[in-house]
């Protein structure tokens, strides 16, 4: 909403773990449990799913991992998408 049409929107995140891992599983959980108060943060959250679903295209992503608690590898992403222009006369 707040992408001006034709501008970029530069991301960098932590994202869903793969389906039915025991991390996927424990991002999940923690997200119901921070419903209240995790400032809206959704460990769960497929981002760059998110962001081609509200009409971005997106030009580069690179997916990463991090090391976090219990030794587990939390997965990342960073990448830059475009707000598509909308000409007058064509939906949008």
């Amino acid at each position: 909403r707040v992408v001006r049409p034709g501008g970029q929107y530069v991301f960098a995140e932590h994202v869903a773990a793969p389906p039915g891992s025991w991390l996927r599983r424990a991002q999940h959980a923690c997200t119901v449990a921070t419903a209240g108060f995790g400032a809206r943060c959704r460990a769960n959250r497929d981002s760059e799913r998110a962001i081609l679903r509200a009409g971005f295209t997106v030009m580069s992503v690179r997916r990463y991992t991090l090391p976090g608690p219990l030794g587990t590898d939390i997965p990342h992403v960073t990448g830059v998408a475009l707000r598509p222009v909308h000409r007058k006369g064509t939906a949008s």
